[in-house]
């Protein structure tokens, strides 16, 4: 009777009513200042535990002694943005227990997504009954061997995920940079013109003065500030999101009364 009823207590004090949220960026500072590092961290722990709450009605705790998921996040390849993700669950007193090790080609964003999938999976082991030592004189039945078929990739073997030398926004404002010389070498060509003179096509004695100088100048005007905006693009390309993962969207801005191009994302 005592044994059954201490079994049965163990049993519901590994049930994750209340759970701790780890989440390590150590790995990331390999590659990343540590403020980007953190402020990836506090995303994924800011969903985690807004999930555990909301969705899986877990309380969260911060105190040692409470059933933990940890998830650990490193590079597998930080020009190419792709995360590793390892989650462990680790119980009071019991070895920490691997969950899942993935690799995530995403940003911030992305990497919350994948670690609020596998809460549930997390929560099921958590609360998985501990293995039960064998008594003593008897010993535990052989584990069969993983099949040999089944080769393990080497990391040599793994695809080289690798950002190309310009990115997205690098080659748009090349585009607009060379828009920009285009319009300014049109509105020089303009300004040389100045005025011109021209017969009447009704009178043959009459002359018609076409000046060309307003038109020009608006051109130069164009093209310096296309020249302008485009090499700014390239240097913030090249001088900060070649260090950085791509968190940037581009995309066309169109409006009642404005028409240009949109740049959004963290610098």
């Amino acid at each position: 009777m005592i044994p059954s009823l201490f079994a049965a207590a163990l049993t519901l004090a590994a049930s994750p009513e209340q759970v701790a949220l780890e989440v390590d960026p150590t790995p990331l500072l390999r590659h990343q200042d540590a403020s980007a590092a953190e402020e990836t961290a506090a995303y994924v722990r800011e969903d985690g535990v807004g999930a555990l709450k909301g969705v899986h009605d877990v309380g969260v705790t911060e105190e040692a002694a409470a059933p933990t998921i940890v998830v650990t996040l490193s590079w597998v390849d930080y020009e190419a943005s792709i995360y590793r993700i390892d989650i462990e669950t680790r119980r009071p007193g019991e070895k920490p227990q691997m969950l899942e090790s993935i690799e995530c080609p995403c940003i911030d964003s992305g990497v919350s997504e994948a670690v609020l999938e596998r809460l549930p999976a997390a929560l099921e082991q958590l609360d998985e009954p501990p293995p039960a030592e064998p008594e003593p004189g008897t010993t535990p039945r052989d584990e069969p061997e993983p099949s040999s078929d089944v080769s393990p990739t080497r990391p040599s073997e793994q695809p080289n995920h690798r950002r190309p030398p310009i990115g997205p926004v690098g080659i748009t404002g090349m585009i607009v940079a060379a828009g920009g010389l285009g319009g300014l070498g049109f509105g020089i060509s303009r300004v040389r013109r100045g005025d011109v003179l021209s017969s009447d096509p009704s009178d043959e004695e009459r002359e018609i003065r076409h000046d060309f100088g307003p038109q020009g100048r608006a051109w130069v005007g164009v093209g310096v500030a296309g020249v302008a905006v485009g090499a700014t693009m390239l240097a913030i390309d090249l001088a900060v999101l070649r260090h950085r993962p791509a968190r940037v969207s581009v995309g066309p801005s169109v409006g009642p009364r404005l028409t240009g191009l949109r740049i959004q994302g963290r610098f």
